[in-house]
């Protein structure tokens, strides 16, 4: 029996940066990447889906990264292991150099997304927050100092009494 394709793809693990990786093929193989059944999912316009665990929304995976629109907004979110290839044939096929690049880039950073008062909030590994205290520290504006102190307490505390 022959060697099992391999193809390249771009590898979404929780609490891990995207990177490329090499899988195979088979459908033990593709099942073993996302911990258990797949499930593709285009949300792109070109022929490239994201393949994750088909039940990893309702087992209680980690969410890991929100998927965003042209606009930036995000339209869904991904839970558990997962990776990005080439979805133009039957089967799946690797990735070009170029949309590895990308696709690497877009999904880079993990996520932690919460659920406050219904809303899906997501606080990005590197948070916005320790930028805008560098900001209010080199301008000397205490104002937005004190802003990005609020807000930093709201979120800390929210998550403390929602992950009781």
């Amino acid at each position: 029996m022959g060697e099992e394709k391999k193809i390249k793809v771009v590898l979404l693990e929780p609490g891990k940066l995207a990177r490329t990786a090499e899988i195979g093929t088979s459908l033990e193989s593709l099942q073993k990447v996302v911990d258990g059944l797949i499930e593709p999912f285009y949300p792109f316009e070109e022929q490239v889906c994201i393949v994750c665990n088909d039940e990893g929304k309702i087992n209680g995976m980690m969410q890991k990264r929100s998927v965003k629109n042209e606009d930036g907004v995000m339209v869904d979110f991904i839970c558990g292991p997962a990776f990005i290839c080439d979805c133009r044939s039957e089967s799946f096929d690797s990735l070009s150099d170029e949309q590895l690049a990308r696709y690497t880039k877009m999904f880079r950073y993990p996520e932690h997304l919460a659920n406050l008062l219904s809303m899906s909030v997501c606080a990005v590994f590197k948070t916005v927050l320790l930028l805008g205290f560098v900001a209010a520290v080199e301008t000397k504006c205490f104002i937005l100092l004190f802003f990005c102190s609020f807000l930093c307490n709201f979120f800390i505390f929210s998550f403390l009494r929602f992950w009781k």
